[in-house]
């Protein structure tokens, strides 16, 4: 019969197999390359490499590294904010009351 070891191993081939599919996937899909800013979970980073298993990321903002298995990403909702074609900033901007108007337009253009 089966042994719990050649349960073990199935499960470990399992995986192993669905992280191949992943990649291939990604491959395919190309919904992001080596060098875009994406958004993951809520983090904003910077794909470094897309490996056999997983991709490593730096994050924008602190540039930690993240090492995200191919099958989160492909599961997953990405936003690849390298391909938008426009983006829209808020910003605040404070001045002191005696500013003219027309140095406010003029900051504005």
């Amino acid at each position: 019969g089966l042994g719990l070891s050649s349960i073990a191993a199935a499960f470990a081939a399992q995986r192993t197999l669905a992280e191949v599919f992943a990649t291939a996937a990604l491959l395919a899909d190309r919904p992001f390359s080596v060098g875009d800013r994406i958004v993951f979970k809520g983090v904003e980073a910077k794909v470094v490499r897309i490996g056999f298993r997983s991709t490593f990321l730096a994050t924008t903002y602190s540039g930690e590294a993240m090492c995200v298995p191919n099958s989160e990403l492909v599961q997953g909702i990405v936003l690849n904010k390298t391909l938008m074609r426009e983006r829209r900033v808020k910003a605040r901007l404070h001045v002191c009351a005696d500013t003219a108007v027309d140095r406010l337009d003029a900051a504005h253009a």
